[in-house]
């Protein structure tokens, strides 16, 4: 099945493990769905982008140079930037501290020096920085501009909302508001529950600053996609036809009602899953003797998968 906008073409694929299957019996089926979007190869103007950078600073932040790399990897998000795009820094400690606002990502060489001279101090207040960052985005509003959050921290949050649960409820509310997040994990301890959390809840990715040598690349990376989206928020909808049951999906929520999938492995496209066919048949059979075409061959999928066959007594799922 092929689906098209004006800028990007998706296109889903689905992989019975065998096509077979007996009429009138209970039958367990496994299946893979490939998911690939592809561009349409038109030439459109990207969304510029209102992007609230966060700075952890505080002092967890000085072994191991995680501020100097975090440091870097801010610069080079503003050497990224279009220069229409508007860009905030916000830093934060006990205390959190808006290091400049409403700023065009033109203006970078004169921002340079304010990031700089932020240096290491105090505990460690993530939430304060993130509702900081969401005030930013709500006050300074752009009409047709992307909102974005990039998080720079190791994630080891004392001060406000402390917990993973806290901190991705806070990050997801946000996200409903149309805010996506991002977030950086620095250095070899960096929480990874936190980090990862603050990613999914914020409806984006996570990335893993291990060293100045990366960073260029993984910022670079994240801004791509930020770029590249042509859309946001996708749901993958499965549903069994003629009393076919989703059981199982592999390596998410095993959510079945309905078969909403809204996180899938993004990076290889791929869900894989469990149907169960109903035995919608087992009356029909009672009453009449099969003497042919039991098990029916060969079908394929299109919006589901359909008969090639001309057996009467075929389950669809």
């Amino acid at each position: 099945m092929t689906t098209d906008n004006l800028i990007a073409t998706v296109e889903v694929r689905c992989f019975p493990d065998n096509p077979n299957v007996i009429s009138g019996v209970l039958n367990t089926k496994k299946a893979r769905f490939d998911i690939e979007t592809k561009s349409n190869g038109k030439t459109i103007k990207r969304t510029p982008l209102n992007l609230v950078l966060i700075l952890d600073r505080s002092g967890s932040m000085e072994a191991d140079n995680k501020l100097v790399f975090a440091k870097q990897a801010v610069i080079s998000v503003l050497n990224l930037l279009h220069d229409d795009d508007i860009v905030h820094l916000v830093a934060y400690e006990s205390d959190v501290s808006i290091i400049f606002e409403n700023a065009r990502a033109s203006t970078r060489q004169y921002l340079y020096h304010l990031i700089e001279k932020i240096d290491t101090a105090g505990s460690t207040n993530m939430s304060g920085a993130i509702e900081a960052a969401g005030h930013l985005l709500n006050t300074y509003v752009y009409d047709g501009y992307s909102r974005r959050m990039f998080l720079f921290s190791d994630g080891q949050a004392n001060v406000g909302m402390k917990t993973r649960a806290e901190l991705t409820k806070l990050v997801a509310e946000y996200n409903n508001k149309g805010i996506i997040t991002d977030s950086f994990g620095i250095g070899a301890d960096f929480d990874s529950e936190i980090m990862k959390g603050i990613a999914d809840a914020g409806g984006s990715r996570f990335y893993f600053l291990e060293s100045a040598q990366v960073i260029e690349s993984l910022v670079t990376k994240a801004l791509v996609c930020v770029f590249g989206v042509c859309g946001s928020q996708a749901r993958l909808i499965l549903r069994g036809k003629n009393g076919a049951t989703l059981t199982k999906i592999w390596g998410h929520e095993n959510i079945v009602a309905g078969a909403n999938v809204e996180q899938f492995d993004d990076e290889r496209g791929i869900v894989s899953l469990l149907l169960r066919l109903a035995e919608n048949m087992h009356n029909k059979l009672k009453d009449e003797t099969i003497d042919r075409n039991l098990v029916c061959r060969g079908y394929e999928h299109k919006a589901f998968l359909m008969e090639e066959c001309d057996c009467d007594d075929m389950a669809l799922y």
